[in-house]
């Protein structure tokens, strides 16, 4: 009899597993999230501080490289990027709702 796996989704009265600490999108599988510091997909000039970070979602047969998302620091703001977005990363539930939440730092700004 081939092993199963456990059933991700929520019990009938919603109550969950703690939060694996890359699970972001609560499937039950492991994502990953790579900070890109100095990496823009558009072209950019020294002063426009770029930066990515790129979850790559997992899925029963491993990461699934289709099914990703990539922020940048204009996903968060409307003002001009001041900080390099990406510098570093880290992972925990910190509203305690049963999902992974993912921090992003920013760095090395120069005043405006």
């Amino acid at each position: 009899m081939p092993p199963t796996t456990p059933d991700p989704t929520p019990t009938a009265n919603h109550q969950r597993q703690p939060a694996s600490t890359s699970d972001f999108d609560g499937d039950g599988f492991a994502d990953l999230a790579v900070a890109a510091e100095d990496w823009s997909e558009e072209p950019v000039e020294v002063e426009d501080f770029p930066g990515t970070v790129t979850v790559i979602y997992g899925s029963r047969n491993g990461l699934n490289r289709l099914r990703r998302q990539t922020f940048t620091n204009a996903d968060f703001s409307k003002e001009p990027p001041t900080d390099t977005f990406g510098t570093a990363l880290t992972t925990a539930d910190f509203d305690a709702d049963g999902f992974a939440d993912l921090v992003i730092a920013l760095s090395g700004g120069r005043p405006r």
